[in-house]
């Protein structure tokens, strides 16, 4: 690596897993895998594509977040009552958890 001898390590995660948990766990286990090593080796991170996933997830919340208050807003315009505008906002999402289960 860089004309420095090196063991490069790559970690590829399993089919169906969730590769967010895979690489925290990971980073978790890091600490005592270095304390086992001698001091003159050193682990360092090469690559790291969660980041990338983790914005798309931040975004993708914020765009339902958005969504659900643009909702709510319409149908607060339509209907212009707070019970109707309630009702609606509360039973919709009960009945889209109902068709999951």
């Amino acid at each position: 690596m860089n004309s420095v001898p090196a063991i490069i390590l790559n970690i590829q995660r399993q089919p169906g897993t969730n590769i967010i948990e895979v690489v925290d766990r990971i980073k978790e286990l890091l600490p005592q895998l270095k304390a086992k090593l001698p001091s003159s080796v050193s682990i360092i991170t090469l690559t790291d594509q969660t980041n990338t996933i983790r914005a798309s997830v931040k975004d993708v919340q914020f765009e339902l977040i958005l969504t659900i208050v643009l909702v709510v807003f319409v149908i607060f315009l339509f209907l212009r009552t707070l019970s109707g505008t309630v009702i609606p906002v509360l039973l919709c999402p009960y009945r889209s958890l109902a068709r999951l289960v």
